[in-house]
């Protein structure tokens, strides 16, 4: 299925969105905006940040090179060890200032909050060059964003990016904006990354998750096809299958839904997606070639017999006798 087909209509004319029940319909908003802010949890784990600082700081070519004992336990990821000899170490001008920073970072890894934004705290005050001030502010984002402080995150990944601006400081500045509901703001700064990297499945689903909040339907759909395009993850196709069923486009959520299925040999949500999506286009067979399969894998049915109950209110042709054959 490609772009122009999702977004011109592979879909019945006879769009059941509205008979869905006001509850679900809130649910789906619900939905559309956790799944977005997923992926600012996604992006905060510790695996997506564990070489960040040594690789930003190799690229750092005006900084001058700091190499020791803790550095070398910081690139093994034993942070412990690391907080512990980079605390003893000593170095003089910048070199101290990147010795502060290694050391700040490996105490946010091992959890030590207070102290990882004491040395932030001091850099941001005490160093005059740019880089060390850039990455002291992404650390205190870091902090801000794991105790869920979102507003102070964002004053700080906007300092860190009004010094130097990089791809994951945008990317977190989207996200972060996105997750407060500031629709217009999240999507200005999306664009801001596509046009350095054209290539992240995330910034485009944020996106079209902001057009279509903001209410420009048609340019939502347009971004959530691109996604589509760029091979997404298993993930990302549960995610867009939900939004395109959203918006009653039923086929497009199919199609997404049938990619994720060939991903992954079971997986509750797809099924239940598909199940679901069958019924609404009017596939009775197929519906319930789903539902009876997810009867037999699942031991707690009662989500899948919710669905069958209403699909049989909701359609005269779904009636429940079959599920005793």
């Amino acid at each position: 299925m490609d772009k122009e087909q999702l977004v011109n209509g592979m879909v019945h004319s006879d769009i059941k969105w509205d008979l869905l029940p006001k509850e679900k319909q809130l649910k789906y908003v619900q939905l559309l905006e956790e799944t977005a802010a997923h992926l600012l949890d996604q992006w905060v784990e510790l695996d997506e940040k564990i070489h960040h600082l040594n690789e930003k700081l190799k690229l750092a070519e005006e900084l001058p090179a700091y190499s020791s004992k803790g550095t070398t336990y910081y690139s093994l990821n034993m942070f412990i060890e690391a907080a512990e000899q980079l605390a003893n170490e000593e170095a003089n001008g910048y070199e101290d200032d990147i010795r502060r920073l290694y050391l700040g970072y490996s105490y946010y890894f091992i959890g030590l909050i207070d102290q990882a934004q004491e040395v932030f705290i001091y850099l941001v005050q005490s160093s005059d060059h740019t880089h060390i001030k850039h990455f002291s502010y992404l650390g205190q984002a870091h902090i801000a964003l794991t105790m869920k402080k979102f507003d102070e995150a964002i004053g700080k990944f906007e300092r860190a990016n009004s010094l130097i601006s990089s791809l994951d400081v945008v990317y977190n500045l989207s996200l972060c904006y996105f997750y407060m509901k500031q629709y217009t703001l999240a999507k200005e700064y999306a664009l801001s990354y596509i046009e350095m990297n054209n290539n992240e499945e995330g910034m485009y689903f944020v996106l079209g998750c902001c057009d279509s909040l903001l209410g420009n339907y048609e340019r939502s759909l347009s971004y959530w096809s691109e996604c589509l395009q760029i091979n997404p993850s298993l993930q990302m196709l549960i995610a867009l299958s939900i939004v395109y069923e959203w918006h009653g486009l039923h086929y497009a959520a199919i199609h997404c839904l049938e990619l994720a299925q060939k991903r992954e040999e079971y997986t509750f949500q797809v099924y239940h997606g598909l199940a679901w999506n069958y019924a609404l286009i009017g596939d009775i067979q197929q519906s319930r070639k789903f539902f009876h399969y997810l009867l037999k894998k699942e031991d707690d049915d009662k989500e899948i017999r919710r669905s069958i109950n209403w699909l049989s209110k909701a359609f005269p042709e779904f009636n429940v006798q079959w599920l005793n054959r």
